[in-house]
């Protein structure tokens, strides 16, 4: 026989997904504050609303672009490995094409480098990886905000 009890089941399930989501639902709730900006340049990237704006007007930047430069931005001014921006990109499944990486970032430095023959911002360290370099030395303030909104 069901010992009776005075608390529905349904509240204490509640109460415990309460007690596990609150880190997940503060979290959701600070995504509505705005990311600082990219400055590269004459460019400027926002990364919260998904939009650039170059010296000629708006850059067209792609999903898959957007999400290399918000991989190297979560690193900003620290070197970023190719496996890591390809997992942060594509997912894990394309762990070995770094030709399309390679591709890709000569696409962003064409779009956001003011001359792509020599990079300022979107630099390749050799053998290492990339390295994402802001105007006014702003990439630990970028790192730390984005740190800060991501968990």
């Amino acid at each position: 026989m069901p010992v009776p009890t005075t608390t529905s089941p349904n509240r204490s399930v509640r109460r415990n997904c309460w007690r596990g989501c609150g880190p997940a639902l503060r979290r959701n709730a600070r995504r509505g504050d705005q990311l600082p900006l990219l400055r590269l340049g004459e460019a400027t990237v926002d990364l919260t609303k998904r939009s650039a704006q170059g010296p000629g007007g708006v850059l067209h930047l792609t999903p898959l672009e957007f999400r290399v430069l918000d991989a190297l931005a979560r690193n900003a001014g620290m070197i970023v490995t190719p496996a890591q921006l390809i997992r942060a990109a594509w997912g894990p499944d394309r762990l070995g094409d770094t030709h399309g990486l390679r591709s890709y970032i000569k696409m962003l430095r064409q779009k956001l480098e003011p001359d792509p023959t020599q990079p300022r911002y979107l630099i390749t360290e050799t053998g290492v990886g990339y390295r994402l370099m802001v105007d006014n030395d702003e990439s630990y303030a970028i790192k730390a905000a984005i740190t800060d909104e991501s968990g």
